[in-house]
Formats: structure tokens, sequence, C-alpha cells
């Protein structure tokens, strides 16, 4: 168990992240939990994360919850890792990616809310979940999520709810994605992506997809 900590600065000092598990050497072997982080800070770099994961793919069952953000870079980087439950995460006004999913598969999103609220920023740098050759990924859709409720809330500025490049099987399920333009959800190169039902959609209206970048 890691956490529950408030963290009142960067791992550098002006610049960094609250928590991070490096796991390139293999030396970690068994499932974990990351629970009731608290980032207490803002103004680091956009690509800086609160959590960051690198080649964690331990047995099904290693969780990040609980946690929250307000006005930092990235919330939660995931870079080559698999098999981890993210749920209870909450990231107000973040100036990057609130979730940022690299190489990663077999990853699951529930009653989370995710907001980027930057301008100006690089090209999908600011946007809610941005996911970058992954695959398998439930963002709602799972037994963690309320049945009839949205699970997952993506809020965001210039850039997009969800971004998935070179990314395939993904479901979308009872998610809302909020902006006062751009898309909901952009699919660049991405395959076998079922955008479910939002609550109070009707049959034919399951999702908005935003436009130009290979639907």
């Amino acid at each position: 168990m890691i956490g529950p900590w408030a963290i009142t600065a960067p791992s550098g000092g002006s610049s960094g992240w609250a928590v991070k598990v490096d796991n390139t050497s293999g030396a970690v072997t068994s499932s974990f939990t990351i629970t009731g982080i608290s980032a207490n800070y803002s103004g680091v770099p956009f690509t800086n994360p609160v959590i960051v994961l690198v080649d964690v793919n331990n047995p099904s069952g290693t969780t990040i919850s609980n946690t929250t953000a307000n006005g930092d870079g990235r919330g939660v980087e995931l870079d080559s890792s698999s098999d981890l439950n993210l749920d209870q995460l909450s990231f107000n006004k973040m100036t990057g990616n609130a979730l940022f999913l690299n190489g990663s598969s077999h990853i699951t999103l529930s009653n989370s809310k995710l907001k980027s609220t930057a301008d100006g920023q690089v090209p999908h740098n600011a946007d809610g979940l941005c996911a970058l050759n992954s695959a398998y990924l439930s963002i709602g859709g799972v037994a963690a999520c309320p049945k009839s409720q949205t699970c997952n809330t993506f809020d965001y500025d210039t850039g997009w709810g969800v971004y998935l490049q070179n990314t395939h099987d993904v479901t979308i399920d009872h998610a809302s994605a909020n902006a006062d333009d751009t898309g909901a959800y952009v699919l660049d190169n991405a395959s076998n992506v079922n955008l479910g039902r939002e609550p109070g959609a009707r049959p034919d209206m399951q999702g908005a997809v935003g436009g130009g970048e290979g639907q």
C-alpha cells in the first residue's frame, strides 16, 4: 500500500512527480495499491505527472484510487504498463493530460473526473485522456461503475475529451465529455472502439466523434 499521503512539492522541487513506480529492472513482482494521494502543489511543467508508472506489468490487481490534484501538469501517466485499475481519480484544471497512456494495455477507469484546461498547448497534451499505442482499455463499462449514471467525465478547453492514436480494443461507456468547442472523442488510426451509450442519449447518438484525424 502506497498512501494515503498529502504531497506538498514534486520530486524536483519545482518540477517532477509526486509518486513514481519504475519497474524497468523488474524488481516489482506483486500487485500493489496507490491510494489517497493528494498533490497539494501546482505550477509544474505540463508533461510532469502526479503519479507515473513505468513497466509495471504485474498480475491483475494493481490499483490507483482516491487521488486528487488541482492545477498540476499531468494526472496519471502509464508507460508500458498493464493490468491496472484506476478508480475515483479527481484531476481539476490540469495543464496537461489528466490521464496519459503510452504503450499500455488492459486498463480500467471508473468513477473519475478528468479535466484539462490548458490553452495553446502542444497538440494532444491538453486532452482529458490521451492514449498512444495502447490496447484493451475499459473507460467505464466495468463493475465499479454505476449502472445507469455517468461513470467518467472529461472536461477540456482547447484539447479533446478522449484522444486515441494507434490504439485498439477500447470501450467508452457512460461517459460525459464537455467543452466549448473541439470534440469529445478523436480516433486517430484507432480500431475496435465501442462508444457505448452516453446517459440519456438517443439510440442513434451514442457518442460524439471529433473530426479531421482519422475518425
